[in-house]
């Protein structure tokens, strides 16, 4: 269902569950660390790695992360989505089974943003921590991307015949205040 890279293991997603695969130079010396029940992606191409302590992916229930628990390293399932699922549920019910399955996942190569592309909406989740911020935006961009790539620090995507350049050719080029219709939702304190 997926492959991932985690904290130095292969993150092999099957079928009702995601197995952390320990890899050696030699094949036989290969074995599985660890196993994660009951959870797995709904879109192979989602499966995205944040860093080398963070894999995040599109799950039946929204986007989630594999994540140290404690100090033991024991991997689980975060809820990273939590504040954007309902959203992404919704969403996800609107598209067909293969939209939702050719969803894919990036990290913006300047500033770390975790980006999943869904049917025709962008999810972007911002975190940095130093700056106690974490929060999640969504684009409807009005096409479907199909794939991204990384080429010298700027991030490409790909819709049918067409290749998109994120931020334009400038760096920064970006839609003018007109153009977006923001709404902002805070947290309930």
């Amino acid at each position: 269902r997926g492959i991932g890279r985690y904290q130095g293991m292969l993150a092999i997603f099957v079928e009702r569950a995601i197995q952390l695969w320990e890899i050696a130079a030699d094949p036989a010396n290969n074995r599985v660390s660890s196993t994660i029940q009951n959870a797995t992606t709904v879109a192979h191409q989602s499966v995205t790695s944040v860093g080398n302590i963070d894999l995040f992916y599109l799950g039946v229930g929204g986007i989630r992360s594999v994540r140290a628990r404690d100090q033991n390293n024991l991997p689980y399932v975060s809820e990273v989505g939590t504040a954007i699922d309902p959203f992404v549920q919704e969403h996800m019910r609107s598209l067909s089974a293969g939209q939702v399955s050719s969803s894919v996942g990036a990290i913006d190569p300047l500033d770390g943003r975790f980006m999943l592309a869904l049917g025709n909406r962008v999810y972007v989740f911002s975190y940095f921590p130093a700056n106690k911020v974490s929060a999640w935006s969504y684009y409807d961009i009005g096409f479907t991307i199909s794939q991204w790539a990384v080429n010298r620090s700027r991030l490409y995507c790909r819709s049918g015949d067409k290749i998109y350049l994120y931020g334009g050719d400038s760096g920064n080029e970006y839609p003018g205040k007109d153009e977006l219709q923001p709404f902002i939702q805070l947290p309930f304190f």
